[in-house]
């Protein structure tokens, strides 16, 4: 297993110590030529470098890591012999995997705060959909409430209108029938005022001709006295 972000010291440790922790492997140490040696390591040609001018970069680390003792082995012109994992080198593969985990704990117990933080995060928002559900049944049940006293007044509206036009029902009925009496008493006081009026004209030839009659009456009583008086020789 090769480490990312490890530099190429700390790459090379854990790629002997993972070659001899795989199965049917020979005794003794890790052996390759030159040309096998780079690509074992993963170690890439930089650019405009060519593959001798890699390997010599892959000696001088190989060569540092002896005089350290990080490794053992043997390293030449032409190949490497017998690589293995020096006492040190296991000490910086142990600090570095300590290194490795002691990130990894951070990385997890910020992981695990990020996710206490998200389930609080959860739980307040169900918290909140359960009152927005609870405030939701309210608004609903006060909105059913209200529709009753709608529909309540409504149905008073209706029987409000109801009695109203039943009321103009009748007081058209009863209009006509006032209407109608009052053309009768109409009808009744203007044959009563022509009645009356006949009888008033009448009543007025009567008086003229009694008139006509008394006048003729006191002529005739006139003309008498004066034929009497004439022929008693007083005129």
């Amino acid at each position: 297993m090769i480490h990312d972000g490890l530099d190429l010291e700390h790459r090379i440790l854990q790629r002997i110590l993972d070659w001899h922790a795989e199965t049917d492997r020979p005794e003794g140490g890790l052996s390759l030529f030159w040309s096998d040696a780079p690509g074992f390591f993963d170690l890439a040609a930089a650019p405009g470098e060519d593959a001798d001018r890699c390997w010599h970069r892959l000696q001088d680390t190989l060569r540092a890591m002896l005089q350290k003792r990080l490794i053992a082995g043997t390293v030449t012109v032409m190949e490497v012999r017998d690589l293995q994992v020096g006492p040190r080198g296991v000490l910086v593969l142990k600090e570095l995997e300590i290194t490795a985990l002691n990130n990894r704990k951070r990385l997890l117990e910020v992981e695990q705060t990020e996710l206490r933080a998200a389930q609080k995060a959860a739980h307040d928002e169900r918290d909140a959909v359960f009152r927005g559900k609870q405030e939701l049944v309210q608004a609903q049940k006060s909105l059913a409430e209200v529709q009753g006293r709608l529909r309540d007044l409504r149905d008073d509206l209706d029987a409000g209108r109801d009695a109203l036009r039943a009321e103009q029902d009748a007081l058209a009925v009863e209009r006509d029938k006032v209407s109608r009496a009052l053309d009768e008493e109409r009808a009744h006081f203007e044959r009563l005022l022509a009645e009356r009026q006949a009888e008033a004209a009448a009543e007025q030839r009567a008086a003229g001709r009694w008139r006509t009659a008394g006048l003729l009456s006191l002529l005739a009583g006139g003309l008498a006295a004066l034929l009497a008086v004439s022929q008693s020789g007083l005129i």
